[in-house]
Formats: C-alpha cells, sequence, structure tokens
C-alpha cells in the first residue's frame, strides 16, 4: 500500500506543476507596458546570458546587488514579489 503511494507521488507533483502553468497572470499597473519581456535573474551569469538574447525586446533585471554573494543571499519580500510579477 504504501509503495503504491510513493510510485504516485511524482505522477501528482508533475500534475500540479503542469496544472500551475496552465493560470494566467494579471499585468501589474508598475510593468511596463512597451512590450517588452520582463525578466528576473537571481545569479550574473543568467542575467548575462539573458540580457544578451533578448536585447531590446527584454527588461532584464539581476535581484543580487554588486558585490552581493550569490550563497548568502536571503530574498526580501519585494524581490519575491517582483521575481513573481516577472514574465521570466
Amino acid at each position: 500500500m504504501i509503495k503504491n503511494r510513493i510510485r504516485l507521488l511524482p505522477v501528482l507533483l508533475l500534475a500540479v506543476w503542469v496544472l500551475a502553468g496552465c493560470g494566467h497572470q494579471v499585468a501589474s499597473a508598475d510593468k511596463a507596458s512597451d512590450g517588452r519581456l520582463q525578466v528576473v535573474t537571481t545569479l550574473f551569469p543568467q542575467y548575462d546570458f539573458a540580457r544578451q538574447i533578448g536585447g531590446d525586446h527584454a527588461d532584464v533585471s539581476l535581484v543580487l546587488l554588486p558585490g552581493m554573494e550569490s550563497h548568502m543571499y536571503d530574498p526580501t519580500p519585494g524581490d519575491m514579489i517582483r521575481i513573481s510579477e516577472a514574465d521570466m
């Protein structure tokens, strides 16, 4: 009985993950209305990569401040809101 539940767990997690992606986001008033993709990254290599790929079509921002150690980063509530409202 327990083995069946353990086997079912990955299937349920996958279903929750897929269904969570089906929701839609309501555009907030402070988002850029210029049609550019809003991208928020937490590490500089991903920031630089997204900035180079997105070019003028993406507004890419980095959560970490210059000189901040990524392993010591603790997101603020404002950071979490900014990340959750981003397109990517």
